[in-house]
């Protein structure tokens, strides 16, 4: 039937309040300044780091979500740096294609190379990618990666935004997880511009952890701890004077360092790094089911090859350290018969 007339207008409502436009609550000189004064920032309110022009953390802007601050914007709005040099193919990819089959959502550190991290097209790439493809691709299911920094991999997961996540150490308490085997180990080492030798050299020292690290609390190193979020920053802390150590995974560092042409090193070894895959703790069957793909996988081969591909011959390939790990017959061979040879001449001369 034909249109009705048009009816009176209502009347109008009241004005809301104005909302509250954007605005930098503080600023900051460095990283460290900020993380120390997250607890007096309130959530939801932006802050930003501004240094001088050649730090590469000028005029990052974060924002506070209860306690912790997170970057949302870069100043070049780039991507964060990934692993330079050639990099593997990845050659275990996520072959569940049904769009019914179940889904796994992976949270997986962009910053642990070369466990986890982003190539430079974006896409996921690493051992601990690889080896959750193939545990998907044995249970059918389809993989949902998702990559931050470690910290908020961790509440993703306490949280339920996420089943599974890389590269929790095995000897780690948080809470909520259940931990698989590991597939893979690592040193947890001491990173400083000179050499120390033992850890007494740490004592009323500044030391760069990860934010959330166990280390923390199982190690009294009489030392001052300082969290940041990303390896990268723990090791650039050290390099530009902020702190006096840092402690991160030797193959991780590795890569970070030469990447970034950093003048720190280090031949202290503070522990044996064993990063496993973890799930929910309401997901036992899951992270059995987890544990029994890892073992066949060993069985298979596979293991050992991607240790070889991304720790081997990757990260380690122009380190002296990388060279004695992967020829450690030759090396013991070698330097027996170089002693055998000093013998020889010592005696030679008596």
């Amino acid at each position: 039937g034909p249109t009705g007339a048009e009816g009176v207008s209502g009347p109008t409502g009241a004005v809301g309040p104005t909302g509250e436009g954007f605005s930098i609550y503080n600023t900051y000189p460095s990283i460290v300044a900020m993380n120390t004064d997250a607890p007096n920032v309130p959530t939801g309110k932006f802050v930003i780091v501004t240094s001088n022009p050649e730090d590469p953390d000028k005029s990052d802007i974060y924002i506070n979500y209860n306690n912790h601050v997170e970057k949302i914007l870069h100043n070049s709005e780039k991507k964060e740096k990934v692993s330079t040099g050639k990099l593997p193919k990845v050659e275990i990819k996520n072959k569940v294609t049904d769009e019914n089959a179940p889904v796994m959502r992976i949270v997986a550190d962009y910053d642990f190379s070369p466990y986890s991290f982003l190539d430079a097209n974006q896409n996921p790439t690493g051992l601990d990618v690889e080896l959750a493809n193939e545990i998907a691709n044995r249970l059918g299911m389809r993989t949902e990666f998702t990559f931050a920094d470690w910290t908020t991999c961790r509440k993703m997961l306490q949280e339920g935004k996420a089943d599974v996540i890389l590269g929790l150490e095995i000897f780690s308490h948080m809470k909520g997880v259940l931990k698989s085997i590991p597939a893979a180990e690592d040193d947890l080492m001491v990173y400083g511009k000179t050499r120390i030798y033992d850890v007494g050299a740490l004592r009323g020292k500044k030391v760069a952890l990860m934010a959330g690290s166990i280390i923390e609390r199982i190690f009294d190193l009489n030392c001052e701890y300082v969290f940041y979020y990303t390896n990268l920053e723990i090791l650039k802390a050290v390099d530009s004077g902020e702190v006096d150590f840092g402690i991160c995974h030797g193959a991780v560092a590795d890569k970070i360092i030469r990447n970034e042409k950093l003048g720190i090193k280090s031949e202290l070894v503070l522990m044996k790094s064993f990063p496993a895959v973890a799930v929910r703790e309401d997901l036992p069957e899951l992270r059995d089911k987890i544990n029994s793909i890892i073992v066949d996988m060993g069985k298979d081969g596979i293991i050992k090859h991607l240790k070889e591909k991304w720790i081997v011959k990757f990260t380690h390939e122009d380190s002296i350290r990388g060279v004695v790990v992967s020829n450690p017959r030759f090396f013991i061979l070698y330097f027996s018969g170089f002693i055998f040879a000093l013998m020889g001449l010592l005696f030679s001369l008596m």
